[in-house]
């Protein structure tokens, strides 16, 4: 068996997991990762234990709510979440972002 590597990327300022190399993506300009996403079903998987409705306290199989949800299969596997950003607070996360690249990248 020949060694695989599965490479995972981390955001360089605060560490954070973004994504593992399982996923096909490409640089952009070297600055911003593209990561090719697919929308994959979760949920409503069903699960035969071989013994029928024997764990069941009556005689009748009873009804299951099947949901099936929609998602991203990076955001999923990675257990990412969604933030929320007003205007406001967008301006001060996107400024200190540029500080921080700018302290990386040009050193003063």
């Amino acid at each position: 068996m020949g060694d695989r590597k599965v490479y995972l990327y981390k955001d360089k300022f605060t560490g954070d997991d973004m994504f593992n190399g399982a996923y096909p993506c490409s640089l952009i300009d070297d600055v911003v990762f593209c990561v090719e996403g697919k929308m994959i079903k979760k949920g409503g998987d069903s699960f035969d234990l071989g013994r029928g409705n024997a764990f069941s306290s009556g005689g009748v199989d009873e009804e299951v709510d099947d949901t099936v949800e929609m998602v991203i299969n990076v955001i999923d596997t990675g257990r990412l979440q969604q933030t929320s950003f007003d205007k406001k607070g967008f301006l001060t996360w996107i400024f200190f972002a540029v500080y921080l690249f700018y302290c990386l990248f040009f050193e003063f």
